[in-house]
């Protein structure tokens, strides 16, 4: 009977253990997000393209190669990126931003409100369906056999039917 599985030289293993684990840093690091890409990737670039500043990328945009270099300058000055994205929402808007922020009451409402109508919703839809197989139940006759003539009486003639019929050889 052969074996299904083979087993590695352990010297193999090692080897693959240790091309993982030297490699492993250098996952970490490419994962790794600048300043600069995190503050591009939470503005929208306002030329009408629906992209992120990060991602626009229109030959001859007269929007992104500014506020690029806005953001580059800002973050030379030594702020860090929530100050980048204050600085543009208060230049530009709140509608600059990517994610909406929840420093306000009403910006904080407007993350919280669509969660609470689905949760609503969901309960609603829960209590109308309990509420409607109450009422389905208070209307279903309380004996199974008062549906029993009709399915007799079919059953009988088919019965009698099937004694007449005689199937031809």
């Amino acid at each position: 009977m052969k074996k299904a599985f083979t087993r590695t030289p352990r010297s193999a293993r090692n080897f693959a253990l240790a091309i993982l684990l030297a490699a492993s840093p250098a996952v970490v690091a490419g994962a790794q997000v600048s300043d600069q890409d995190a503050a591009e990737q939470r503005l929208w670039c306002p030329c009408g393209c629906n992209q992120s500043l990060g991602e626009c990328n229109h030959i001859g945009c007269p929007s992104a190669g500014p506020m690029r270099a806005e953001v580059t300058t800002y973050l030379d000055e030594g702020l860090d990126v929530d100050a980048v994205l204050a600085r543009f929402r208060d230049k530009y808007g709140p509608d600059i931003l990517t994610v909406p922020s929840t420093g306000t009451w009403f910006d904080l409402a407007a993350w919280i409100l669509p969660f609470a109508g689905l949760v609503a919703g969901i309960g609603g839809a829960g209590l109308y369906v309990r509420r409607f197989r109450r009422r389905w139940r208070s209307n279903r006759p309380d004996d199974p056999a008062a549906d029993a003539p009709a399915a007799t009486e079919f059953g009988t003639r088919i019965e009698d039917e099937l004694a007449d019929f005689t199937p031809e050889d």
